[in-house]
């Protein structure tokens, strides 16, 4: 009689260890489609997933849309649409002049990845008009840009009538091609003769390594 006990103690316990295992845990549903189903409001503080394919967003707000939410890799998700996340009309400023050159060649100096500080929080995180000053010195050559993110734009000014700016394309200067410059057709560099501008879009998927590049969208000067 004990063993039987025993035998069927064990099977409850191996059951529910089975159950524990593959629970699903819902929130006003009594059938959970997930891990965790909530049916209602949530609020996630941090959400550390591999990839936007790991999150699901269901639900419908009172006016039949979904409410936004952030996807990462400057992606949102509103009215039921995803979309780039929209970058604000604020301008922005770098001072070329403070930046120690990587290379110098006469009065030609050379930054190999410029550092436009569009990361989160950084000066220019919600800039799209970047205007470059006190670079009245020396010409300058530009091997890469920093901060790339998926349909980033990003404007970049320079106010220097008297001096030359030059963007070199897939510049090998630059050690993470991750931050290069591109074009569909094969040429050294963009430059601007003057005052004058270049506009960019970062895709991150360019690029003959698929790492990602900012590519010329315009010229001008």
């Amino acid at each position: 009689m004990m063993i039987s006990y025993l035998r069927i103690g064990l099977q409850v316990f191996l059951l529910n260890a089975c159950f524990l295992l593959n629970a699903q845990v819902g929130i006003n549903t009594q059938n959970p489609q997930a891990t965790l189903d909530v049916n209602g409001t949530a609020r996630v503080t941090v959400l550390p997933v591999e990839s936007t394919s790991d999150i699901t967003v269901t639900g419908l707000t009172g006016g039949e849309q979904l409410n936004l939410t952030e996807l990462g890799a400057n992606i949102i998700f509103v009215n039921n649409e995803a979309v780039i996340r929209p970058v604000s009309r604020t301008t922005g400023q770098i001072d070329l002049g403070i930046i120690t050159p990587d290379a110098t060649n006469g009065n030609t100096r050379s930054i190999h990845v410029l550092d436009p500080q569009l990361g989160e929080g950084e000066a220019n995180d919600l800039a799209t008009f970047v205007t470059c000053i006190n670079y009245a010195g020396a010409n300058y050559e530009i091997g890469g840009i920093k901060g790339g993110t998926e349909g980033r734009r990003l404007t970049l000014f320079f106010s220097d009538s008297s001096k030359n700016v030059s963007l070199m394309l897939e510049s090998t200067t630059v050690p993470d091609a991750s931050q290069r410059i591109t074009f569909p057709v094969s040429k050294p560099f963009f430059g601007i003769s003057g005052t004058g501008s270049i506009e960019l879009v970062y895709d991150a998927d360019a690029g003959a390594d698929g790492a990602g590049r900012w590519l010329v969208l315009k010229v001008q000067g």
